[in-house]
């Protein structure tokens, strides 16, 4: 392994190949017990296992559940073949699969070109890692030690790291806990805190209350009650606020939601194509930060003009001054491949622009923000960036929300959570589990950590897989 003008080259046998004949099960991976008596082993994946790990996926996890196969084939042929960091040989991922050639977990892999210290670098991104409950405590027969079927799958992610950079994001605090004794956390701070700005607050609690329906009795039966959440719908960013952000409690929420920097006016206009001069202006300021996603054209135009319906869809704003590209900023709207995804959302997925140059974030922001409520919009969401975006975003009064309230905000609990800490006598928010981290790394060799640990990183919601 080494590096060729200035890209990192990997060995053939960094990275196996994928053969396209299944290879007999005595002869494929490590063998675990099974539940019902059988074996489980762990293979790499094939193209044509898709319509086999479609079938697990929509039974086995929120994302998928009710995800046609055309919907999930065409997101992981938008991860896979269609994308500009794939290149032949590279792994798919894994699977676990029990002698009935059943699915019974499985672990994906996206290709993802970073730039790290001057270096063009492909990494692997994890994806939807998932093992049937019946499967996931049951102990390898073989190897070194017992191992999950969990374990199984995480352990050939980080043999992939012994010689490629792994990027992990939007990990869930389960994930997380694998991942922090062998990865590092992104050494930037606040990058899991979220903001918020609430559009339309009735809107918004009734969009909440019916995602949580779908999945409890009792937030169905909250769902029917039209005449309460029209009452609730004004008082929602209130409690959210004093939820969140207990330090302010109500004061901050009380203002309608609104992103108006005061800065001089430039151009901001929508653009759904990326030309040479994106391919020009990333050539300028790729060397700004130390660690940062590559930014191509062709890049661009695969995370934003050819994201899969049923992933989402984007829209990009640009700013210029007498017509040379200043910067752009990327919204992303939920698609229609779950019915868990809050309808009406809008996220702020990527943001570049020259540092130093506060007044075109500035436009970028108002034109993505009125752009919002114009498509009549209901929150407009921005997290994981650099402290100077944080900073400047934070001005605009938005719902801060930490990463733990964040979860319990997903799963429903965030009204019980607010009693608890309101009423109970001695209630210590200090033992409350707290969150591992988000975004994690791992680098081969020693300059490449060394880059990462100490340089600076510009990150965004476009990094690994979350928003894909």
């Amino acid at each position: 392994m080494g590096f060729v003008n200035g890209n990192l080259v990997v060995t053939p046998s960094a990275v196996p190949e994928l053969s396209a004949v299944r290879v007999p099960f005595e002869t494929a991976g490590p063998v675990l017990d099974a539940p019902a008596g059988g074996r489980v082993r762990v293979r790499g994946v094939q193209l044509d296992d898709l319509p086999a790990i479609w079938r697990f996926c929509a039974e086995s996890y929120d994302v998928y559940r009710g995800c046609s196969f055309e919907d999930f084939r065409s997101v992981w042929h938008h991860r896979w073949l269609h994308n500009p960091a794939a290149a032949p040989g590279q792994p798919l991922g894994w699977l676990l699969e029990n002698d009935a050639s059943q699915v019974v977990g499985f672990y994906g892999v996206v290709p993802v070109r970073l730039r790290i210290g001057g270096r063009a670098v492909t990494a692997f991104s994890g994806s939807n890692w998932i093992v049937h409950p019946d499967y996931r405590r049951h102990k390898l027969k073989e190897g070194n030690g017992a191992e999950s079927g969990s374990q199984a799958l995480f352990r050939e992610y980080m043999a992939l790291g012994a010689q490629n950079v792994l990027v992990s994001t939007g990990v869930a605090p389960a994930a997380a806990t694998a991942r922090e004794r062998v990865m590092k956390r992104i050494p930037v701070e606040g990058i899991d805190r979220s903001m918020w700005w609430i559009i339309d607050p009735k809107r918004f609690l009734a969009l909440k209350v019916a995602q949580l329906g779908a999945k409890s009795a009792i937030w169905k039966a909250v769902a029917s009650a039209a005449p309460a959440l029209n009452m609730l719908g004004p008082l929602w960013p209130i409690a959210l606020g004093i939820y969140t952000d207990p330090k302010h409690r109500i004061r901050p929420w009380l203002s309608p939601a609104r992103i108006e920097f005061d800065c001089p006016e430039l151009p901001v206009e929508r653009v759904t194509s990326f030309r040479h001069e994106f391919d020009a202006f990333w050539a300028e300021h790729r060397e700004s930060y130390d660690v940062t996603t590559e930014r191509s054209s062709a890049f661009l135009r695969w995370r934003h003009c050819m994201l899969p319906e049923s992933v989402g869809q984007s829209f990009v704003f640009a700013c210029r001054d007498h017509g040379r590209l200043l910067g752009y900023v990327a919204l992303q709207t939920p698609g229609t491949r779950s019915d868990t995804v809050l309808r009406g959302s809008y996220t702020v997925t990527d943001l570049f622009y020259p540092p130093g140059r506060e007044d075109v974030l500035g436009n970028l922001m108002n034109a993505a923000f009125r752009f919002v409520v114009e498509q009549n919009g209901t929150v407009l969401k921005a997290s994981g960036f650099h402290p100077v975006v944080q900073a400047a975003l934070a001005s605009q009064r938005p719902h801060v929300i930490e990463p733990d309230a964040l979860q319990n905000l997903a799963r429903g609990r965030a009204l019980r959570l607010l009693a608890a800490r309101s009423l109970r006598k001695g209630h210590n928010t200090a033992t409350e589990p707290k969150p591992k981290g988000s975004y994690w790394y791992k680098v081969p060799t020693r300059d490449l950590a060394e880059t990462c640990e100490s340089g600076s990183w510009w990150p965004a919601a476009i990094d690994g897989t979350s928003t894909l």
